[in-house]
């Protein structure tokens, strides 16, 4: 797709109403220290693109909380998320733990794993350890030689692996409209209809930022909602939340719109983003969108993989999205293990319905699937009701993984939603849509602070100054002594010269 710049409006929803987010006055690892164990922290930051405002989010979750010795410790959870949004494009990525405890928390070390290990996945055999062993260096395991990297500027580019690559989806136009050249608006802002501690926000003022980062990232204590607009007839909305209490909260308040009308999608540590979409009708009514899954992966051969695994099936209000688990695996360059990795991995569901914000009927969409047929063409087919044949990118491949694919340049498996003028009429406003995201597993290894385990800012005030007290008696002491030598010389020189 070619972006294009269009005017934007960047407006802090926070500042609009208290002039500014105030500076934090501890830093990101103590607050993630004040969490309860399962907790997540929440970190956000805006960045300037071609496009538009890029929306990058930051979820980690705490581990246990005490050691086997019962002394605090901070560990995150496996895996971290870093999802990211801009025009209609969201990229939902777990990352190693290591990487969220050195890039948000700042925590300056990190030891092994531990007790904070977790089971990646579940499977028939039973729970599985993690993928591989704790190297300590916080490195992926990188793109096999055997495999060709992208060219520059295309997909992921040259880059070496920086994250276990999870779901992409994207929605280009709205009704024949494209999103990139209407007019845009981002607002992120704290939730809506909880406590008092649990709307707050701060900046986190000694971020490192760079040259394409839009103002200071903001750390949410209980939730937040990101609103990004185009034009009239689109606007998305993501929920994310400190803990299932909050969200609860949050339900209730009609300030959160279109929260009440999401489902709720328990994705790895919690760290999921409920997405509600805000679409127009056209101007003589009815509503026609699309949603494309362009995977990515860190190499050709694994993209094509991971793309041609693509299946799908709907129940009574869902279209259900997984990919080979095989496929992702390769994709995160991990072993794939038979006895414990489940064969498939849900990465998204979508709503098979829209609601009229007028009267919340809910309206299901006709739904059709665009895939490659046996001949390798493109057709477009309705989305199998059966879990146990469900329908393929590539039916003449289904979950089987390539040895040797035939790299393309398409873009993945795609779904179309139509609502005729007498399903979507001009006098319902609005329509909500809600897909739901599904975080990916890592290798399995939380990473533990070493530094500034379980200090508060007033403990660690104390400490310096205790320090400070400590070196003053020393110095003083130091001090009087040499004085003391130095009066004893003068004494022993006197009598010298006077015998």
């Amino acid at each position: 797709m070619i972006l294009k710049l269009v005017p934007t409006v960047v407006i802090f929803a926070a500042w609009i109403a208290l002039g500014h987010a105030a500076s934090c006055t501890t830093s990101p690892l103590e607050q993630f220290a004040n969490l309860a164990e399962n907790e997540k922290l929440l970190w956000i930051q805006m960045e300037k693109t071609d496009g538009g405002k890029k929306v990058n989010v930051r979820c980690g979750a705490r581990g246990p909380t005490k050691s086997s010795e019962g002394n605090p410790i901070n560990v995150v959870q496996d895996p971290t998320v870093w999802y990211n949004q801009v025009i209609g494009n969201v990229d939902f990525s777990s990352v190693m733990p290591c990487r969220f405890l050195s890039f948000v928390l700042r925590a300056g070390a990190t030891k092994g794993p531990g007790a904070g290990s977790t089971a990646v996945p579940t499977g028939a055999a039973g729970t599985c350890g993690a993928k591989r062993p704790y190297s300590g260096d916080c490195k992926y395991p990188g793109i096999p030689s055997t495999e060709t990297r992208w060219p520059e500027g295309k997909f992921l580019g040259k880059d070496d692996q920086r994250s276990w690559v999870g779901a992409v989806y994207s929605i280009a136009s709205i009704n024949g409209k494209p999103l990139d050249e209407m007019p845009e608006t981002v607002t992120h802002e704290n939730i809506h209809g909880v406590s008092s501690d649990d709307a707050k926000y701060c900046t986190d003022e000694d971020s490192n930022g760079g040259p394409n980062m839009d103002g200071k990232p903001v750390i949410y204590n209980g939730g937040l909602m990101i609103t990004n607009k185009r034009g009239t007839d689109f606007t998305m909305r993501s929920f994310m939340f400190k803990n299932p209490a909050v969200r609860t909260a949050a339900m209730k308040s009609d300030k959160n719109i279109g929260l009440p009308f999401a489902k709720v999608f328990k994705g790895a540590n919690g760290c999921d983003a409920e997405i509600v979409y805000e679409f127009s009708p056209a101007s003589g009514g009815g509503l026609d969108f699309s949603v494309a899954f362009p995977l990515m992966a860190w190499s050709q051969e694994a993209q094509q993989d991971l793309r041609d695994s693509v299946l799908a099936y709907q129940t009574t209000d869902e279209v259900v999205i997984s990919v080979s688990t095989h496929a992702l695996r390769r994709a995160h360059n991990l072993d794939f293990d038979a006895a414990c990795d489940p064969t498939t991995t849900e990465i998204v569901r979508v709503a098979k319905s829209l609601v009229c914000a007028k009267t919340s009927q809910r309206i299901n969409a006709t739904i059709k699937a665009r895939i490659k047929n046996s001949a390798g063409n493109e057709a477009q087919v309705d989305v199998s009701t059966n879990l146990t044949n469900p329908t393929s990118y590539r039916p003449q491949t289904g979950v089987v993984v390539h040895t040797n694919p035939t790299i393309t340049d398409d873009h993945g498996f795609e779904l179309s939603f139509s609502l005729t003028a007498t399903e979507a009429p001009v006098s319902c406003e609005k329509f909500y849509w809600d897909p739901l995201v599904q975080p990916i597993s890592g290798d399995g290894n939380s990473a533990t602070a070493v530094i500034g385990i379980g200090l508060t800012g007033l403990q660690i005030a104390l400490i310096v100054i205790g320090v400070f007290v400590f070196l003053a008696i020393i110095g003083t002491t130091v001090a009087y002594k040499s004085k003391r030598a130095c009066f004893r010389k003068k004494g022993q020189s006197e009598v010298a010269m006077t015998s």
